[in-house]
């Protein structure tokens, strides 16, 4: 039986290979775009205010339906 060729991968973390991945952020909004099958994320902070757009496709991900019913504080 032929497995094929087995071969490392590279993950998007790797800033050598993935030089215009986002930087890391908390406190972003976040939006899903259902026609494009996507999400809109602005902003967030990291030692500092972005003030940029990124947009992530997330149609190939394949796994059950995910869904916020609840958030603990309601505010803040």
């Amino acid at each position: 039986m032929d497995l094929g060729i087995l071969k490392w991968t590279n993950f998007a973390s790797d800033p050598e290979i993935f030089a215009e991945m986002p930087s890391p952020r908390e406190y972003s909004a976040i939006v899903y775009d259902q026609r494009d099958r996507r999400l809109i994320i602005h902003g967030g902070w990291n030692n500092g205010w972005f003030d940029d757009i990124r947009t992530l496709g997330v149609s190939k991900i394949v796994g059950p339906s995910y869904a916020v019913t609840h958030a603990d504080p309601a505010l803040g």
